[in-house]
């Protein structure tokens, strides 16, 4: 046989061999994603470091804004306390007060006045409402626990 035969030919020619291709093309894919994680990298710090002062002075705005709130508050709540603080200097005012604390003048009598829980002015009656009426959810709620058995039962006296 002729050692120049079609069988010998086809491994005459050069072929890389696959794991070659293979380690190649896992090579590139590796290298060109670690340069694009890179590139982001590098591209987060130059815009951090760009942005970085408008970020400082947003937030610095921000808190002086409430500073300023708050400074307009206390300065209302000053203005009341000194407010009160010329009132209570005056006769009236000191009056006002000891009238607050239960205090009275000479020569005057003090009268306390009690409310009932049971004032004939606010009875259920004058309202409209039955005196023995109960209200929708408690008789509701009566209804339902007398259904499972669970509600109290009433004495009845002979």
């Amino acid at each position: 046989m002729n050692k120049r035969s079609s069988r010998y030919r086809r491994y005459a020619t050069y072929r890389p061999r696959r794991r070659t291709v293979r380690l190649r093309r896992f090579l590139r894919t590796s290298l060109m994603l670690l340069a694009i994680g890179f590139g982001i990298f590098i591209g987060w710090h130059v815009v951090n470091k760009i942005a970085k002062p408008y970020i400082v002075g947003y937030c610095e705005g921000r808190e002086i804004a409430q500073i300023k709130a708050e400074i307009a508050q206390e300065k209302r709540d000053n203005r009341s306390l000194n407010r009160e603080i010329r009132y209570l200097g005056t006769e009236a005012g000191q009056t006002a007060e000891a009238r607050k604390l239960g205090m009275v003048k000479e020569g005057e009598v003090a009268l306390i006045v009690e409310t009932s829980e049971q004032d004939p002015s606010h009875t259920r009656e004058e309202s409209g409402v039955e005196k023995d009426k109960k209200p929708f959810w408690q008789a509701a709620g009566a209804w339902v626990a007398g259904l499972f058995g669970g509600g109290k039962k009433e004495a009845t006296a002979e």
